[in-house]
């Protein structure tokens, strides 16, 4: 019910893009291609992900309804999983049911399930759940296959995504609920290869983020000001979780006044800090009885730490609600405890707290199906962002691009032109005003959009598609202006950086055609008909050429 809008969802104009719709190492099973995925960086390194995004696009192509069929099927795995390892740590079959419907249906995860992309999210967190659930076989029943099948399931996590690296301590938590020595040299040998391979994943992470460009740098942002952004960070993605009603796909940097952070910024650090210090205490003291609280919040802290934004910017956002998957189960494990001893009590307060909770299930139901219609298509994702924050350059941007491609001209203009005034240096929006000065004429402009993104992008290695783009099309206006060699110059570029391009091909092959070298141009347009056989540009110029060589 509350999931069923994601069966008619589109793949989006947003991570689907770069991760499906405009991945070609996706689009064929060679072993070139799988080679490539498990050795190079595409949006980070989880090719396990991309193998099975890979083996949908063999059979469906880009029909989204399998992307989000097995999204929703991974979904409803993890719940079962989950159920089993509450009910294995807690023998408490009440609890584990308040934690998995808890973690079903919270609107905060609509964007792990229903974005195709968050596919990583979702396989990651399957192996991640496995891992754990034969972690505590093995230290209930003291079975090193289930150690060893934990470590293979811990392996197979980190290859889905980076997000698991946070298993290795997750295990430490368990040792700690079950009552482990966690300082037994045995204990602390048995952590060392999960330690390790966290170790290692956690650089490839890094290393893979530098090379997707994932280092987005605020401007007067200092470390204190990530200090603070990283405490309200960790009491913000709590309110989201308990109180679901006014969620994004990304909550941008917060508005600095004469140098300070919004007023909460400060106050939930206080409360951040306070919690920490109450941990620190508790566990010094072992004052707490029942350890399933300080489980919950150290589950919860450890998954969450690294996704703060205190060790490293990443991107425009300072939250995004698909990192709030895993993390949560520690404090849905909190309140399944406190509530727990409530049904147990005289039969008029049972029936009070099931009526109780029939509402509020009934109600995350209801707020996750309106999430889901969010998620539906691109835009429709778009204008919700922009509604609750107009000022969003990326979503600005990306919106913009919408118009430009559905002919809105007008609107795709206000969008590009509202982004470039919030960030001047931001230059994606540059090539996409160019774009629309371009069909309506206007190539002055246009070029001087155009040289700007070409003189900013060159600095941009990972750019090229772009680049390659906005060369070929500053090339046809210079073409058309009778400017010959400078149309040759950017079409050649054009093709140096994207090879398979046809466009430029083409267009270098007319050039060639006005100055009498058909040679060239019939070699060109046969290149171009070998990329793409149906090219029908590429046959009209070969044909051209062919006759005036005849002539």
């Amino acid at each position: 019910m509350a999931y069923i809008q994601t069966f008619h969802a589109e793949l989006l104009q947003w991570d689907d893009a770069p991760f499906i719709i405009n991945n070609n190492y996706i689009k064929n099973l060679s072993f070139a291609n799988i080679k490539y995925i498990f050795t190079n960086s595409i949006e980070g390194y989880h090719p396990l992900s991309l193998l099975t995004i890979a083996i949908e696009y063999h059979f469906v192509g880009l029909s989204p309804f399998l992307y989000h069929f097995d999204n929703i099927l991974l979904h409803l795995i993890n719940i079962i999983l989950l159920y089993f390892i509450i009910f294995k740590l807690t023998k408490n079959y009440k609890i584990s049911f308040i934690v998995a419907i808890l973690f079903a249906i919270n609107p905060v995860h609509v964007q792990t399930v229903a974005q195709a992309s968050e596919r990583r999210g979702l396989l990651m967190a399957m192996f991640y759940f496995i891992s754990l659930f034969y972690y505590i076989n093995y230290c209930i029943k003291n079975n090193k296959k289930a150690y060893y099948i934990s470590l293979l399931f811990f392996i197979l996590s980190l290859f889905s995504n980076g997000r698991a690296i946070p298993l290795s301590i997750s295990i430490i938590l368990i040792d700690y609920l079950l009552n482990r020595n966690v300082i037994e040299k045995k204990v602390i040998f048995e952590k060392l290869p999960f330690i390790a391979l966290a170790v290692i994943f956690g650089i490839i992470s890094i290393y893979t983020q530098k090379l997707t460009g994932y280092a987005y740098k605020p401007e007067n942002f200092t470390y204190i000001d990530y200090f603070f952004i990283a405490g309200y960070n960790y009491i913000q993605y709590i309110i989201n979780l308990l109180l679901p009603f006014n969620l994004s796909s990304g909550y941008p940097y917060p508005t600095k006044i004469n140098g300070i952070l919004p007023f909460q910024y400060y106050i939930y650090t206080i409360f951040t800090i306070a919690i920490f210090i109450f941990l620190l205490y508790t566990l010094i003291k072992n004052k707490l009885k029942n350890k399933l609280i300080i489980f919950g919040i150290l589950f919860y802290t450890v998954n969450i730490v690294l996704l703060l934004r205190l060790f490293s910017p990443l991107t425009e956002n300072i939250m995004e609600d698909h990192y709030s998957y895993i993390p949560p189960i520690g404090i849905f494990l909190i309140i399944a405890f406190i509530f727990n001893p409530l049904v147990n009590k005289n039969q008029n307060i049972k029936k009070l707290i099931y009526s109780f909770s029939l509402m509020i299930i009934s109600i995350l139901i209801v707020l996750t199906y309106q999430r889901n219609i969010v998620w539906q298509n691109t835009m429709s994702l778009l204008n919700n962002i922009l509604q609750k924050q107009p000022n969003r350059f990326v979503p600005l941007n990306n919106r913009g691009y919408l118009f430009l491609y559905s002919n809105k001209y007008t609107k795709a203009l206000t969008d590009f032109n509202k982004a470039i005034k919030i960030k001047p240096d931001y230059i994606e929006p540059y090539y996409g005003r160019a774009r629309v000065y371009q069909e309506l004429g206007q190539t002055k402009n246009a070029l001087l959009d155009y040289n700007k993104f070409i003189v900013s992008c060159k600095e941009k290695s990972d750019n090229f598609i772009q680049l390659s783009a906005a060369y070929n099309n500053r090339g046809v206006i210079k073409a058309q202006n009778r400017k010959y060699k400078g149309a040759y110059e950017d079409f050649s570029n054009s093709i140096r950086l994207n090879p398979n391009f046809c466009d430029p091909l083409t267009n270098l092959a007319l050039i060639y055609l006005i100055y009498g070298n058909t040679q060239k141009a019939i070699e060109l347009c046969n290149k171009a008909i070998k990329i793409n056989p149906k090219y029908e540009e590429a046959y009209n110029i070969k044909k051209m050429a062919i006759e005036k060589e005849k002539k």
